[in-house]
């Protein structure tokens, strides 16, 4: 009796241990690095679209990313892209009704990716909706026509976010450079501020050897504070939003707070600041914040946050 249990107990093991293998037999059939891009310094262009029509291309440019030739890419969206790239894997092969099943998903839903080098193709895939456990995430390969579970190992978390996506979508204003204004106190030739409530706290500072302010009627100021406004200066300097808005939200701009020229030798910047009211949308309600909204040269519009922007909406009386 005793050997039988053995007997029968070793058959289940052979059997399980055959499972295995064939197993993993059949997961090593295959390159489990098929959407990786091991030299990630080879890409030098990357466009992603949805099924929304909305379409974003990255093209490395030197040692920057430029977002649909117009735009810098945030260095730490195309640093992310750019790793999961580098690390993606197969994760587990799909029985055939499962994939049937995503597959539909992925046609409707799908969002696309096209990896190039020297307008070269080197890549191509369609991201789809994460597994059921939200570790994995499903893609359809272009090249193999096949759909496979992805992972990065070690990383828990869908890869979706990681490519930019939000609800099947792709925002442009996502992977735009957060900064607003980044100029040097040594290349601004002059700064004019008007204040639209009030428009005797206006001023004007015109730079060079001797730095002056002149007050609204054009009246150089005396007795001001050089220490005051030195620092001003220097508060142009990296000046990030905290978001790019729509810009449906210019038809509802009203009561403007504070305009800001700032000219340069090279370049005129234009930002025109709005207090936040109760009717602004919701993308910019945070009552535990203070913030505004500014429109720079009648083109983006931003929500920044007070904490970064007070310390250039100063009046004259500050100096």
């Amino acid at each position: 009796m005793r050997n039988k249990k053995i007997f029968f107990l070793s058959i289940i093991i052979l059997l399980l241990c055959s499972l295995f293998f064939i197993r993993e037999n059949k997961i090593s059939s295959f390159n489990t690095e098929l959407f990786s891009v091991t030299d990630t310094l080879s890409i030098d262009k990357i466009i992603i679209s949805d099924r929304y029509g909305n379409e974003i291309e990255l093209r490395r440019n030197n040692n920057q990313w430029i977002l649909n030739d117009s735009y810098l890419v945030r260095n730490d969206a195309i640093k992310t892209l750019l790793s999961t790239l580098k690390n993606i894997r197969i994760k587990n092969l799909l029985s055939d009704e499962i994939e049937k099943n995503i597959e539909k998903q992925i046609s409707s839903l799908g969002v696309g990716v096209i990896i190039y080098n020297n307008n070269k193709k080197i890549n191509s895939f369609i991201i789809g909706p994460s597994t059921r456990d939200h570790l994995g995430t499903y893609i359809y390969h272009l090249k193999t026509k096949k759909t496979y579970s992805t992972h990065i190992p070690g990383f828990n978390g869908f890869l979706s976010p990681r490519f930019g996506i939000q609800a099947n979508r792709i925002e442009i204003n996502n992977w735009r450079n957060p900064t607003l204004i980044d100029y040097k106190p040594n290349f601004i030739d002059s700064i004019y501020s008007y204040n639209f409530s009030n428009s005797a706290k206006s001023f004007k500072l015109i730079c060079g050897k001797e730095n002056n302010i002149k007050n609204y009627q054009n009246e150089t100021i005396k007795d001001i504070n050089f220490g005051t406004l030195n620092l001003f200066l220097n508060t142009f300097t990296n000046l990030n939003i905290e978001k790019y808005l729509n810009d449906s939200l210019k038809n509802n701009m009203c009561n403007p707070h504070k305009k800001l020229i700032i000219y340069s030798k090279s370049n005129i910047d234009s930002l025109v600041f709005y207090k936040l009211n109760s009717e602004q949308d919701d993308d910019t309600k945070n009552y535990n914040i203070k913030r505004k909204i500014v429109i720079k040269n009648n083109e983006d519009i931003c929500l920044v946050q007070d904490y970064v922007f007070n310390k250039v909406l100063i009046n004259i009386d500050d100096f």
